[in-house]
């Protein structure tokens, strides 16, 4: 069957009561406050908005008048296909979504979004913030930007989705501009293939990103093969980064500018040819930590670092375990006030013999960095060309640091280098 539909009247719609079938729509819908829209199951209901520019579900009343009421409350969309019309993967063209707008305590489940040539959902903050939304039990795939975007949210969630094949991230979260929010948002438990997580604080790029962009979650997903990085984030305070399984990707979690972010307990899975499990880089990420993660290798691995830390001051690098990296396994350039503790490092530039490698390199010829710590790791066979590759070099002249209690096994032509300005704590063992 083929049913044909517009805007509505505002009343609950609900398609299982008219039976499975195609509806199809040349308007744009509205999502209004209150209404459940329920259909008989993904496949059996499908809603088909023929392409076309600017086509999207609006979350919107139909009286608003007003930034305070441009936005819907209450609504729940359930159980069914919704289908873009969009028939390639690319760059968006004609600015088509599914929803658009902005929700408060409302619910979508269990849909199936596809073939859009923008973004499938986008709780998006032009006029008006979404709160307490979730996205849940949707698969969405075939998009031309991203799956997911929050522009202004703040304590929505999004779980339990399987996202794929979209051209550029699965979920993005951005406030766009000032002063819009995007904090204490939650994503969760998702599927990612062909897609990551870009988070940027402030899509314009100025340092003021970091005030509206707090507090958000990012834990137990799993991504697979994203094109460049999996999870990025950009000009983001306190935010969380835990318990995701990543393979696949160019670079696992990158993160910049992002002050107070704990990256804990992920598992990485690097291919040939990728460039860092971990990337941390820019002086502004402040106070951060990493920790209790794995960096392992999926097949023979001869390109990439394990954690890769570029002109950040302010990290903690502590108890990573990090397996056959095909460069070094913890790198430092140019950063101050870095401590690298109890972690291990096992085969650093194991399959790389023309390397000139170390399992934990720190690297401070370009500045001058003050306290800088060295302590309680175990750094086992790396290797490399046999005069050159070392278990732990300190490279250059450093101020107030201290190295101690490190075990080098097996692993180099030279233990420790390095080292000028470090107080020898003692204890170190090769």
């Amino acid at each position: 069957k083929t049913y044909y539909t517009d805007n509505g009247s505002g009343s609950s719609t609900d398609f299982a009561n008219k039976g499975t079938g195609i509806y199809v729509t040349e308007r744009n819908l509205l999502a209004r406050s209150g209404v459940t829209v329920i259909g008989a199951g993904k496949g059996k209901t499908t809603i088909r908005m023929e392409r076309r520019a600017n086509a999207f579900i609006t979350l919107l009343d139909a009286d608003a008048v007003s930034e305070l009421t441009e936005r819907v409350f209450n609504i729940c969309w359930a159980n069914m296909t919704i289908n873009g019309d969009y028939d390639g993967i690319g760059p968006d063209t004609t600015n088509s979504y599914g929803f658009w707008g902005a929700a408060q305590t409302s619910l979508l489940r269990d849909l199936e979004m596809i073939n859009f040539d923008s973004d499938a959902i986008g709780l998006a903050g032009d006029k008006g913030k979404s709160s307490l939304t979730t996205i849940m039990d949707c698969t969405i795939k075939d998009c031309g930007r991203h799956g997911i975007s929050l522009i202004e949210a703040e304590s929505c969630t999004v779980t339990r989705n399987s996202i794929r094949d979209v051209f550029s991230g699965g979920v993005r979260l951005e406030p766009n501009q000032e002063p819009n929010i995007i904090s204490n948002n939650t994503i969760t438990n998702n599927f990612f293939s062909q897609c990551g997580i870009p988070i940027t604080g402030n899509h314009f790029g100025t340092a003021t990103g970091r005030d509206n962009a707090r507090g958000n979650n990012i834990s137990n997903n799993t991504i697979a093969n994203a094109v460049g990085q999996a999870i990025i984030m950009e000009d983001f305070t306190d935010t969380l980064i835990t318990g995701n399984d990543i393979t696949g990707s160019n670079i696992g979690i990158s993160v910049s500018n992002s002050t107070r972010t704990i990256v804990e307990n992920n598992v990485i899975s690097m291919l040939d040819g990728s460039v860092a499990g971990i990337e941390v880089k820019n002086a502004i990420s402040l106070n951060s930590i990493i920790r209790d993660n794995k960096v392992v290798p999926r097949g023979v691995l001869t390109t990439h670092t394990g954690i890769s830390l570029q002109g950040v001051d302010g990290l903690s690098i502590i108890s990573n375990f990090i397996l056959n990296s095909g460069l070094d396994g913890i790198k430092s350039s140019s950063c101050n006030r870095i401590k690298v503790t109890e972690n291990i490092v096992d085969g650093a530039n194991r399959n790389n013999a023309t390397g000139n490698n170390a399992g934990i390199y720190i690297d401070s010829s370009s500045i001058a960095p003050l306290v800088t710590t060295i302590a309680n790791n175990q750094v086992y066979d790396t290797k490399g060309v046999p005069t050159l590759y070392r278990g732990i070099h300190a490279r250059g002249t450093f101020t107030k640091s201290v190295y101690g209690t490190n075990i080098v096994d097996n692993s180099a032509s030279t233990a420790f280098t390095g080292f000028t300005g470090f107080t020898d704590a003692g204890g170190n063992v090769t």
